[in-house]
């Protein structure tokens, strides 16, 4: 599953292949994020088509406080959340993501 996760991230160009920049730990062996979801969310799925936006990912730190999660850059580690519910997740929300066949997947938001 690691390297499923890790192979993904470099398709996606998230991170680079060996040599370049790597998955930070936080990120390796996940198969589950906390993602912030851009201002717009993420449209509902429609028919088969899952609806989809650029998510940032998120980690709870040890004071508890909601962080980014960060590539060996500095830079905020984002990737593709599909929805496939059907009705569309809210913007700005924080909802949690699964690593499912090789995507990323909304599985709830926060029910506000």
């Amino acid at each position: 599953m690691v390297l499923a996760v890790i192979d993904e991230l470099q398709r996606r160009g998230v991170i680079g292949k060996t040599g370049r920049k790597e998955p930070p730990p936080t990120i390796r062996g996940v198969n589950a994020v906390i993602a912030l979801t851009p201002g717009g969310g993420i449209a509902a799925r429609s028919g088969t088509t899952a609806g989809s936006a650029n998510c940032t990912f998120y980690r709870v730190n040890s004071s508890g406080t909601l962080t980014t999660v960060k590539d060996n850059a500095g830079s905020d580690i984002t990737a593709t959340v599909y929805n496939i519910a059907g009705s569309a997740i809210a913007g700005s929300a924080y909802i949690q993501a699964k690593y499912i066949y090789g995507e990323w997947i909304a599985d709830f938001e926060d029910c506000v």
